[in-house]
């Protein structure tokens, strides 16, 4: 989370709260350096020392040389006012006040364009109150209400039109109850429920219009229950439900005109027997046939008028054995052999005559052989 800063009229304020802590110019003080790296070439801190204590100005450099924090320290404490700049720029990035090397009040922290970009509020060193962010031209972006350095009570977030995104509460850090989410025009788009971080009950989700385009239902953070989608017409779309986070129980997927489109079982988050799809028409589209471990041990394919297209066999949920394509009259186009999921064996493709027309020999998913028939 960033702090930031207010404008030309604070930042000149911060400079003269360091400048006229009574500490000394550095150059009349001892120097204590610190580096980055091993051969202390590249300067990390100067600061001054007094009675061999860091004490009077301090300043932080990046990397690059470039200066990025002045401050001052009192006794080896951060004292004051502490302003931040954007690398390479004398630019304010954030502002900062410490009390005996704590943060204390307000902080601020600004856009490159010197606009404010977020206040918020230390406390003993902690984010405490209302923390506000704003975009550049000076609208909220949001609020957030802390304690002692978590979120803690009412958020709220803005698109940068004044529309509210969200509306939630937080407790301890952790989202805690209802939880609003609106499209930039104003309508309500997701509603959620939180107990302690974790989403319980249902999620419902809108169109524009305010149907409901889904619901669905957690428990301590994962679904459980019914989970349903909808067209926009109210039809229903998707249905099924879930057990601790994984499927469970019948699946069903429609068209929109309301014709199955699926159709499934789950024991467990496993699919169990046929997951059968449909075309429009009715007909079945595919069909994947699963053991009692959940693996799928077969997969056919139709067409429209209910003719087979292809038949391939699994092992262990892999490709294995002979994959089959059909011609339409039912003669065989093609064998594809496979051994646990990679190409392996004799592969044919047949003409529509039945005449064999090509060969390929696998080996673990390599091939070896080719051989047209003319």
């Amino acid at each position: 989370m960033c702090f930031c800063p207010v404008g030309f009229p604070i930042v000149l304020i911060a400079w003269l709260a360091i400048a006229l802590l009574p500490l000394g110019p550095l150059s009349a003080q001892q120097i204590g350096t610190t580096f980055y790296d091993e051969e202390q070439t590249l300067i990390k801190e100067v600061y001054g020392i007094q009675n061999g204590i860091p004490h009077g100005s301090y300043e932080v450099f990046n990397e690059l040389g470039e200066r990025v924090q002045v401050g001052a320290l009192v006794n080896g404490k951060k004292e004051g006012v502490f302003v931040h700049y954007f690398p390479g720029t004398s630019d304010t990035l954030r502002i900062l006040t410490y009390r005996k090397n704590q943060r204390e009040g307000e902080a601020l922290t600004f856009h490159r364009d010197g606009s404010i970009a977020q206040r918020a509020l230390f406390q003993n060193d902690q984010l405490t109150g209302e923390s506000v962010s704003y975009y550049a031209d000076g609208s909220i972006r949001n609020r957030t209400q802390f304690r002692e350095n978590l979120p803690d009570g009412a958020f709220e977030s803005f698109y940068q039109n004044g529309v509210s995104a969200e509306k939630s509460r937080f407790l301890a850090g952790l989202m805690h109850g209802e939880q609003l989410k609106y499209s930039e025009e104003g309508t309500l788009a997701e509603r959620n429920q939180y107990i302690k971080g974790q989403r319980a009950g249902p999620q419902v989700t809108y169109y524009a219009d305010g149907q409901v385009s889904s619901e669905i239902h957690y428990r301590k953070g994962v679904k459980h229950g019914l989970s349903k989608s909808f067209f926009r017409d109210g039809l229903i779309e998707k249905s099924g439900r879930f057990k601790n986070g994984v499927p469970h129980g019948g699946f069903s997927t429609f068209f929109e005109d309301g014709k199955l489109a699926e159709k499934a079982t789950y024991k467990n988050g496993k699919p169990r027997g046929q997951i059968i799809s449909y075309y429009e028409n009715g007909e079945v589209f595919r069909v994947h046939h699963h053991n009692a471990k959940g693996f799928r041990t077969l997969s056919e394919t139709f067409d429209e008028e209910g003719k087979k297209v292809q038949t391939a066999p699994y092992l262990d949920g892999l490709l294995h054995g002979d994959t089959v394509t059909y011609f339409p009259d039912g003669q065989i186009r093609e064998r594809i052999p496979y051994q646990y999921g990679q190409l392996h064996g004799k592969y044919e493709r047949f003409t529509d005559l039945g005449e064999l027309y090509i060969e390929r020999s696998y080996l673990r998913g390599r091939q070896t052989r080719e051989k047209i028939h003319n």
